[in-house]
């Protein structure tokens, strides 16, 4: 199925996965959702895989500056895709034996770099960020189609790369007459503020500093 097949259908099915900084594990989650943002998504099922010791010890060691390689990031990549995708794929089969059928996969990835205060590069003032787990890894695996790079996006949109939830959020805590502060606690924390009435000029979002990847830093020294 292509992309524009895909999005001119009314409803579909998407499996999203995520990783965040702490590096634990890859959530897995299967939303019905509707392209026109006309009815709520439906959230149908979901579950963690825990990443094995050895996979977050890769991660946290390209994640430190200090011990950061080129041949680990190229190698990293290929290992967080097979990873992702094989976890996928037994998913989508238990899925499959529910009745659900996927129509595309969207991966966050892992994010090993984040680097969103502007600095000057080759005369440029540059930022970003970098996430790993190959998509066209996940796309072989599982054979569906596979989005990605949502915070490269976001940052060549001229943001900052997170937070990039925000429309999502809206979504589930908008209010029409009333305001609401929302205050996520992931491994970094963030807040959304969304006004009364839906006002999209006056929506404020932005991370706020580190959040459950410090509490799990304590809990395993």
């Amino acid at each position: 199925m292509s992309l524009r097949q895909l999005l001119a259908r009314k409803r579909m099915v998407i499996l999203g996965l995520n990783s965040g900084t702490s590096a634990d594990g890859l959530d897995l989650a299967v939303l019905e959702i509707s392209p026109s943002h006309v009815t709520p998504a439906k959230y149908l099922a979901g579950k963690c895989v825990a990443y094995p010791p050895h996979l977050r010890d890769a991660v946290l060691t390209l994640s430190d500056a200090h011990t950061a390689d080129l041949n680990h990031l190229v190698y990293l990549d290929h290992a967080l895709g097979e990873f992702y995708g094989t976890a996928a794929a037994r998913f989508q089969a238990w899925l499959s034996h529910r009745g659900i059928t996927i129509d595309a996969i969207g991966s966050h990835g892992q994010t090993v770099r984040h680097l969103p205060a502007p600095t000057t590069f080759l005369g440029r003032r540059v930022h970003g960020t970098l996430q790993i787990g190959s998509l066209e890894m996940i796309a072989t695996l599982t054979g569906k189609p596979v989005i990605g790079d949502f915070r490269q996006a976001d940052v060549a949109l001229g943001h900052e790369g997170a937070p990039i939830t925000v429309a999502a959020m809206a979504r589930l805590f908008g209010h029409p007459s009333r305001s609401r502060l929302i205050v996520n606690i992931g491994g970094m924390a963030n807040y959304f503020y969304f006004p009364a009435g839906f006002d999209v000029s006056e929506i404020r979002a932005a991370d706020t500093g580190p959040g459950n990847v410090l509490s799990d830093l304590l809990c395993r020294t």
